[in-house]
């Protein structure tokens, strides 16, 4: 069923010659107009809310455990509140290198078998925590969130609080030299 809604949203989408129209129609064929509404009506009954935090980080991961406390400290110096890590069968030191963080309620760890898990990750992130957190960054364990003209993430994404998302251009950094390799159209 999955499989034909995006089949056939891309299909429709592609008639539409504006690309962020193309998109948002694309996205809401796939995802289906019944779950839009259902979350639409969450959205509308959780407005007044107040979030118990203002930037969370989810991420999946397997066998990353060794890059996990550098990744995680850059993070909450760079003000990230909480993280949502999703482990795909790690084998290696994983666990045991996030159970401080856990123990400290700063890491939610969940469980994810089997192979390209990453969507249904983040699909299972923003319906169990979409209120919980204002912003949600979805990133990998490469990558690192550095704010270029503000002092941390927070304050950069102050300017963006009348958007429901932002979208952040990467940079590969390859012996000190920054290389531009994607840019937002």
């Amino acid at each position: 069923m999955m499989l034909a809604r995006k089949f056939f949203a891309r299909i429709i989408s592609a008639f539409i010659p504006n690309r962020i129209a193309r998109r948002r129609v694309r996205g809401l064929l796939e995802f289906g107009v019944s779950c839009a509404v259902k979350v639409a009506h969450q959205n509308r009954r959780m407005r007044n809310v107040q979030p118990q935090h203002y930037l969370t980080i989810c991420a999946i991961a397997k066998n990353e455990g060794e890059y996990f406390k550098e990744w995680i400290e850059w993070h909450i110096k760079k003000g990230v509140e909480k993280f949502y890590i999703y482990d795909n069968e790690s084998t290696d030191k994983t666990q045991e290198v996030l159970q401080p963080f856990i123990d400290s309620g700063l890491v939610q760890l969940h469980y994810s078998e089997g192979k390209k898990k990453q969507t249904a990750a983040y699909d299972h992130c923003l319906e169990r925590y979409r209120y919980d957190t204002r912003w949600i960054a979805f990133i990998d364990l490469d990558e690192f969130i550095v704010p270029l003209n503000k002092e941390n993430i927070p304050e950069f994404l102050r300017d963006f609080e009348n958007y429901a998302a932002v979208e952040i251009n990467w940079l590969c950094m390859v012996a000190g030299v920054q290389k531009h390799v994607s840019q937002v159209g």
